[in-house]
């Protein structure tokens, strides 16, 4: 009687997990997550805070194309910022002369995020939803919401409630728990798009802002 060969079982890598072409993992990337060893949510909630506390580079429309979604996430981690529109602490809301909305880091965040979270075995999608990106990473067997931008406000609260103790301020967690029917309603309304990083979806500079932004 002939043997039976066991039949090999490959184990297919779950798409995001891989790397994309702005999100490769090297030295610098694995080096940042080494920061953060643990995967709990309060080890990636640590993260995403010491990533919104990088510097926010202010930058004048005229050179906003040279920096805007050029950089890999490696470079942004080596760099030690992000980009963002120097009107940006004057903005109340008005659109720009240019009609869009300013410039505040989210691509940047994002990226960077994105290589970190899957140098640490995380799933991790970058987001566009309208003109902001954020991060959608995989953990205890369901999707994750992170907002690097909201760990930026959260600081600037926490900082201002120390100085003003009697002030009643909105506070946002930069992480939160996905619905299971979110996905499926922001694919159908069209200002809705994941892939690998920002390159991956077809955001390569200032011109694809509003691509998603139907």
């Amino acid at each position: 009687m002939q043997k039976r060969r066991a039949r090999r079982r490959t184990v297919k890598t779950p798409y995001y997990i891989r790397a994309g072409k702005q999100t490769m993992i090297d030295s610098h990337v694995v080096d940042f997550a080494s920061r953060f060893p643990g995967k709990r949510l309060k080890d990636i909630h640590s993260l995403v805070m010491a990533l919104s506390n990088l510097k926010r580079k202010k930058v004048a429309l005229a050179q906003m194309d040279q920096y805007y979604s050029k950089r890999t996430a490696s470079q942004i981690l080596q760099d030690g910022f992000v980009i963002i529109d120097r009107c940006v602490d004057s903005y109340r809301g008005e659109p720009m002369a240019e009609d869009r909305l300013p410039v505040q880091g989210c691509v940047d965040y994002h990226v960077a995020l994105c290589a970190v979270l899957r140098a640490k075995g995380i799933q991790a999608r970058f987001v566009r939803k309208g003109n902001h990106s954020i991060v959608h990473f995989f953990l205890y067997g369901r999707w994750y919401e992170a907002d690097v931008n909201r760990g930026v406000s959260l600081r600037k609260a926490i900082a201002f409630r120390s100085r003003h103790r009697s002030a009643t301020i909105e506070i946002r967690e930069p992480i939160r728990r996905l619905e299971s029917d979110e996905i499926k309603k922001h694919k159908q309304d069209g200002n809705y798009k994941h892939g690998l990083d920002a390159w991956d979806i077809g955001i390569k500079s200032i011109r694809d802002y509003d691509r998603y932004n139907k």
